[in-house]
């Protein structure tokens, strides 16, 4: 890095030099020190870097010596946007705040159109400094097989009956997922039941667990995977013979414990199919698809020690004079907490129309309908899936079926959390979208969301109607094809059938149910050019002395904002946790708990925590993992 001071020296009227003003122009930032008498110091402010079009914060930390100092943010020049919040007290050498873009700006280089205010303390004169905004172009993908089963390892993730999988990465870097691996098409797997591995971004794959089959871990996971506040994995296992189903807990190194068996009847679920989430109140949340009071799915919570509460019971599909329930029935999809406390949720059927239904859920088991489907051009059918809630605070889904399109190829939607219904797009089934999407969207952290389809594509057969896609959506509704995959290669996958995760390194990973070299499935990643921000974002200083403070700065951009509600004040919708461990532990054991280690709340926002640097010298990793899928990490050089 190469420095050029600039240096002037004004004079009071004594003829002494009152202050210094320095310079430094390094990569289109600087910083300038003036003001009355009183010590100086270096100041800086991070450059700033957002997607086009977004409207997602992005984190700003500026740096100095001046201890309590108040600084103030805001934009000059052509810049837009605002911080959130305008001001930040620099504490043990940074503090942090977000810059709100508008979307308005164009790609380019916005030099030193962000400024901060330093202002004056006992020891410091006042201070300013600038910084470069850059407005990136929108991120182009490069597909990368990183694995593909081989039926030992596991096969068909999320495919028997299909079924949302996707992959979570742990709060150590690494993805981790299961496979459903049917017990009648053999082999698969060491005993046919399924498996539970772990794979790192670059593709080394690990095999954790083998599921047995039986009350000591379960048949053929379904779902995904969900890291909890204590860093294990839960997940569920799905019904065969007299066994209705368990909720399971996994360590990293893939020990399994079983916590609930599902026995079926009145006050029990039978056949869980979806993913658990972990709730703010550290309890777990779940559907099931068949079970309860009349047989047609259900609602539960249980603790992470495995104390099991039956929240709903759906009603039955039809009524006896043959028309459909108002609730819906059969739920396939998970749950997902939004910012007002509450669980959401989609069904594939019931409801007044008989194609499936949205609901809202309390903690206490309080439920209300937000909309039935209906098999009309402005509406879907079939929510397999589960909603996202995105920054915007409303709920974004997708349906199986359903829509304006020719031949009902499918739908996403947006809808407010008091039912306000919104068609965004109807897929076509062709070359240019795909059809038949069966799992559920993210929100990247870009502001886009992206998602995948069973079928549809540009890669045919001259038979099947393509291998399913991978799709970026804008929030209205804009369609881009980011990939199709394709049929009798070993390079690529056939049928998506679950989420994608988008990793802390800006990349979106996800699996197949089929293809890859042995037709078992395959793990992929989307390489992302420019990479895209950070969901989860820690920042930390450089280096900081053994034993001595430092401030910690953390936000989620994907924490949903209520909506209608400015975005100063958003919460996550799911429970983040913190963790910090030696890099060079291969076990991840945590270092101290001097207010860091355990459960957060991440906002939109950034949230400034002092801690205290661990007491023996060497690199340390900050993580934080929020929803029990997306993680992000800073390493600390304590000296």
């Amino acid at each position: 890095m190469r420095l050029r001071p600039v240096l002037t020296r004004p004079v009071n009227m004594f003829g002494c030099v009152s202050a210094l003003c320095v310079s430094f122009l390094v990569v289109g930032l600087t910083g300038c020190v003036v003001g009355p008498t009183g010590s100086t110091g270096p100041v800086q402010v991070s450059a700033v870097t957002a997607p086009a079009g977004s409207t997602l914060p992005v984190t700003v930390t500026a740096t100095s010596n001046a201890s309590g100092s108040v600084v103030t943010f805001g934009v000059t020049g052509s810049a837009t946007g605002s911080f959130s919040p305008a001001t930040c007290t620099i504490a043990n050498g940074s503090c942090s705040v977000s810059y709100v873009p508008t979307g308005s700006l164009a790609a380019g280089t916005y030099s030193d159109d962000l400024t901060a205010s330093f202002a004056a303390t006992a020891k410091y004169v006042a201070t300013s400094a600038t910084s470069t905004l850059t407005i990136g172009a929108g991120s182009t993908f490069t597909f990368d097989l990183l694995a593909s089963f081989t039926g030992t390892s596991g096969a068909y993730p999320g495919a028997d009956p299909p079924q949302n999988s996707n992959l979570v990465q742990g709060s150590d870097g690494n993805l981790y997922g299961v496979t459903y691996a049917s017990g009648f098409l053999s082999p698969r797997g060491t005993s046919g039941y399924g498996s539970a591995f772990k794979i790192t971004p670059s593709g080394n794959f690990t095999l954790l667990h083998t599921f047995a089959g039986g009350t000591s871990d379960g048949w053929n996971p379904e779902g995904s995977l969900v890291e909890g506040s204590d860093g294990n994995f839960y997940g569920v296992t799905t019904k065969l013979g007299s066994n209705e189903g368990t909720v399971y807990r996994m360590t990293p190194s893939g020990q399994v414990t079983v916590l609930h068996i599902f026995t079926g009847g009145t006050s029990d679920g039978e056949d869980p199919l979806a993913s658990l989430i972990q709730g703010s109140d550290g309890n777990f949340y779940g559907t099931t698809e068949y079970g309860g009071t009349s047989g047609y799915g259900t609602v539960y919570r249980i603790t992470p020690s495995g104390s099991f509460t039956l929240l709903y019971s759906f009603p039955v599909i039809t009524t006896s004079d043959g028309s459909f329930t108002g609730e819906g029935s059969l739920p396939s999809g998970s749950l997902v907490e939004g910012s007002d406390g509450n669980f959401y949720g989609m069904t594939p059927f019931g409801g007044a129309n008989g194609w499936g239904t949205v609901y809202q859920l309390t903690p206490s088991g309080g439920f209300t309908l937000l909309h039935s489907f209906a098999r009309v051009a402005g509406d879907g059918m079939y929510g397999f899936g589960s909603l996202v809630q995105g920054s915007d605070g409303n709920l974004y889904g997708m349906t199986f079926e359903g829509g304006s399109a020719p031949g009902e190829q499918g739908t996403v939607f947006r809808i407010t959390p008091s039912g306000s219904f919104t068609l965004l797009h109807s897929f076509s089934g062709g070359t240019a979208d795909g059809s038949g999407p069966y799992g559920s969207l993210i929100e990247g952290s870009d502001g886009n969301f992206y998602g995948t389809t069973e079928y549809g594509g540009p890669n045919t057969d001259g038979y099947d109607t393509g291998f399913g896609t991978v799709f970026q959506m804008t929030p209205s509704g804009t369609i881009t094809l980011l990939h199709g995959f394709m049929n009798g290669t070993t390079t690529d996958g056939q049928q998506p059938l679950g989420n994608l995760v988008q990793g802390n390194d800006g990349n979106l990973y996800g699996m197949t149910s089929r293809g890859g070299a042995s037709a078992d499935g395959t793990i992929f990643k989307l390489d992302g050019s420019p990479a895209l921000p950070g969901q989860v974002s820690v920042t930390v200083p450089a280096s900081v002395t053994h034993g001595k403070p430092f401030t910690l700065g953390y936000a989620n951009v994907n924490a949903a904002n209520t909506a209608g509600v400015a975005v100063a004040a958003p919460t996550t919708q799911q429970m983040c946790v913190a963790t910090n461990y030696l890099s060079s532990d291969s076990t991840d054991t945590p270092v101290d708990t001097t207010g860091w280690v355990g459960a957060k709340t991440a906002a939109m926002t950034v949230t400034d925590v002092s801690l205290t640097a661990p007491a023996t010298a060497g690199t340390y990793t900050y993580a934080l993992t929020c929803g029990g899928v997306e993680t992000g990490f800073a390493t600390l050089n304590v000296q």
